[in-house]
């Protein structure tokens, strides 16, 4: 075979791959989108069975004032609203799901209200995650704002050990791998599923998303903190150690490796993999 055919044959076969993957990634998506709605249906269906998108719309329209003011920084405005409407401190705010703490945890300055705010709320309001899994203290985690992760973490220890859902690239190649003929929109369907049913799967916790965006000090307080909850010896401390590799976290993934020295090991680490 002509070295130029058999060249384009593996460009062929990486392309296929990489549309498989990007399928995958797609279908992930509309499913985590299906199964919200799936929620939202559950929730107000039992209640107002014909007005459930309306009074969702109307929720997030009631809630629109405070929306802006966050965004625009305006913490005197916020505080006034939550004073007037305390169940904002509860209900999710925006169509996406984020409550009033994924707001606030991205603002370094905003540590007055989210103290002041943490003490009114239940330690489970905490554990309220977006459209896309995401919690509060993950949000706090990947803009760096260290001391609401501190907040958070100190309000409700069991958010270190929430994961996000994720579909990792690693779990894709497996998957494809497995089939001897180009998967069907069926199995790509089953296999998506199957992942979102099954989260304690999934590994990516608030710190691999403070490491992944380079937070140094968020990363180390988190790093300290979940080591407390889980187990940083498995593929939670493995795919973390690459995570701060790949950000130039050099430091902190030493000091990792220090501590838990078994993680250099090649065997039963998915994330090392050398790749063909």
């Amino acid at each position: 075979m002509e070295p130029n055919a058999s060249r384009d044959i593996c460009n062929c076969e990486q392309a296929k791959e990489e549309q498989q993957m990007n399928d995958l990634q797609k279908i992930f998506q509309v499913y985590q989108y299906f199964l919200l709605g799936a929620q939202m249906y559950a929730l107000f269906v039992k209640s107002q069975p014909l007005n459930c998108i309306q009074l969702v719309a109307k929720r997030i329209h009631n809630y629109l004032k405070v929306s802006i003011a966050l965004r625009k920084k305006n913490w005197k405005d916020v505080e006034e609203f939550v004073t007037n409407h305390p169940d904002a401190l509860h209900d999710d705010i925006t169509e996406t799901r984020e409550n009033i703490f994924h707001f606030l945890g991205q603002f370094n300055e905003a540590i007055g209200l989210v103290n002041k705010f943490l003490i009114k709320v239940p330690l489970k309001s905490l554990e309220r995650t977006n459209i896309e899994g995401i919690t509060a203290l993950a949000i706090a985690a990947l803009s760096g704002n260290t001391e609401a992760a501190k907040a958070f973490v100190n309000k409700n220890k069991k958010l270190l050990s929430m994961n996000k859902n994720v579909l990792c690239k690693t779990d894709i190649k497996k998957f494809l791998g497995n089939k001897i003929n180009p998967p069907s929109r069926e199995d790509m369907e089953k296999f998506v599923k199957e992942k979102l049913e099954c989260p304690e799967e999934c590994t990516f916790l608030s710190v691999h998303a403070a490491g992944y965006y380079s937070r140094k000090e968020t990363v180390e307080y988190l790093m300290s903190e979940t080591a407390k909850v889980v187990e940083l010896t498995q593929d939670i401390g493995r795919l973390l150690l690459k995570i701060l590799i790949n950000s130039n976290l050099f430091g902190t993934a030493l000091d990792l490796l220090e501590q838990y020295p078994e993680l250099a090991s090649n065997e039963g680490n998915r994330y090392w993999k050398k790749k063909n």
